[in-house]
């Protein structure tokens, strides 16, 4: 309870009541200023800012709905109303989109563990042709290394950080220079 006076000068008594969530009892938070006021729940941290007055901030949180909604539902069981009909109406629309969200996502990775086999079997095979591909110019190099003119230009390849103009290339003309030519 809070003694709180009015306008006239009286003083109102103004119960806190509990929260309208959980049903856990509320407390005051005082703003940095020391004027204004708040209200939390000690337990479920549902809250009413403290940029109030104390009388705004205890009445704004006594009047909050929730009672009913703090039951669960029990408390309107049987009975229609346009609120009810309207929430029915927006949790259905949110679990047909949660449902096509669900059967989305189940088909995308059906698709996914289809095609992981597909890139895999892709993958040993331009593993398999890089292998080939090495191999047939590990085997040419010695016959590179003799002509004057192909071995500069190996010395060119394998100094992927500078062009031919001696200008630092980009780091995406590094990355594609073959492994071969890599120091």
């Amino acid at each position: 309870m809070s003694n709180i006076i009015d306008n006239t000068g009286s003083t109102i008594e103004v119960p806190l009541r509990p929260c309208p969530f959980c049903g856990s009892p509320g407390r005051r938070v005082v703003a940095d200023d020391q004027v204004h006021l708040g209200v939390e729940c000690s337990a479920c941290s549902a809250c009413i800012p403290p940029t109030h007055t104390e009388f705004e901030a205890l009445f704004r949180w006594n009047r909050r709905s929730g009672g009913i909604a703090g039951a669960g539902g029990r408390a309107t069981k049987g009975i229609s109303t346009a609120r009810k009909r309207r929430s029915a109406r927006a949790n259905l629309a949110l679990a047909r989109q949660s449902k096509q969200m669900i059967a989305i996502r189940t088909k995308t990775d059906k698709a996914v563990a289809r095609l992981r086999s597909y890139r895999e079997a892709e993958q040993r095979e331009l593993d398999a042709l890089s292998e080939e591909t090495s191999a047939r110019l590990a085997a040419l190099l010695p016959r590179i290394e003799a002509d004057p003119v192909l071995k500069g230009m190996v010395a060119v390849l394998k100094r992927p950080h500078e062009a031919a103009n001696g200008q630092p290339t980009s780091r995406t003309q590094q990355r594609m220079s073959p492994s071969w030519c890599r120091p």
